[in-house]
This record gives structure tokens, sequence and C-alpha cells, in this order.
């Protein structure tokens, strides 16, 4: 134990304050096995002969202990600290993240009329033929998908999309193709 408080004394000075979730689960393990053999020990010193041999089992199982929970301390891969962080307190890890990014782009899809229809295409507020009309297309007009698709009640798909004056609705899919 006295091995475990000079590790904690060391983590603080180094600005690690705070105990690990794993080194509380240890110290209320700890905790219970002591009341444990406390327990033990009281009903085995009712018997003069198993006295001894309590005594004994309790040094070993005791010093066991403390060898394997110093080598579980000193083991630890990870070093883990708390941190406040807007009136809650987080974990933290120093080990490094890799995070690789791709440096491409995702690609816009370019949308036009499929056919020359004589009053243009509409693009809607919402994805419903009953939805009121916030924009029509002309034949030559291109329009940006923004990547989100729905299917109505009646099984039309239905692309959000965006005009290039700004204007973002939703268009039938059997209306428009790829460019």
């Amino acid at each position: 134990m006295k091995l475990l408080a000079s590790v904690q004394r060391r983590r603080r000075e180094a600005g690690k304050a705070g105990l690990p979730v794993w080194m509380e689960f240890i110290e209320g393990m700890f905790s219970l096995f002591e009341k444990f053999l406390n327990k033990m020990i009281e009903l085995f010193s009712k018997r003069k002969r198993n006295k001894n041999r309590m005594k004994r089992w309790t040094f070993y199982s005791a010093t066991a202990l403390v060898i394997l929970l110093t080598a579980a301390i000193m083991n630890n891969p990870n070093e883990w600290y708390t941190q406040k962080w807007k009136k809650a307190e987080v974990w933290l890890n120093q080990d490094h993240v890799h995070i690789q990014a791709s440096k491409a782009s995702p690609v816009q899809k370019e949308l036009i009329l499929n056919k020359i229809y004589k009053d243009g295409g509409n693009i809607r507020e919402a994805p419903e033929l009953t939805s009121p009309r916030i924009y029509t297309i002309t034949t030559r007009e291109t329009l940006q998908f923004l990547n989100e698709e729905q299917v109505d009640s009646k099984g039309i798909k239905w692309l959000k999309v965006q005009t290039p004056s700004g204007v973002k609705g939703w268009i039938s899919s059997l209306i428009v193709r790829e460019k």
C-alpha cells in the first residue's frame, strides 16, 4: 500500500490529479477483502488451534494481493487523468489517436431535367406531390444534389437539391438525371 501511495503522489505531482476508475475499484476490493479477513480472524480466533493457521493464510493472501496490485499498477499501459470541462469531470487518456483523413472532398452531383418539359420542373418544400411549389427550373438549369433522399407514401423517390440561386427543396427523381 505504501508503494501505491507513492505512485499516486507522483501522479499528483505530475499534474495527473484524480483517481483512475480501476484504482477506485481495486481499493474497494481491498476494503471488502479486509472486512472478510477480519471476520475470518474473529471466527477462527475462537478456536485456538486455527489461530496460527489463519494468521499465516491471511499474511500469504495479503502479500500475494499486494504483489499483484503493484504489478497491475506498474504495467498499466494507459495514463488516464481527469479534467473539468463545462461543469463536468471527464476522463482523458494520453494515448494519441491517429485519424487518417482523406484529402478528396465529396463530389457533388449535378442534376438536370431528363427531357424538355413545357412548364419546367417543380421544386417543392417537402418530398410530396401535394407540397407547395417553391421554384420551377428550366431545361438547361443545373441543380446540386444535397445527398438526401426520401420516398413518399406513393413510392416516388425525392431528392433534396439546391438551385444556383440558393433555393433548397425537393424534386422528383423521375424528372431529373445526372449531368
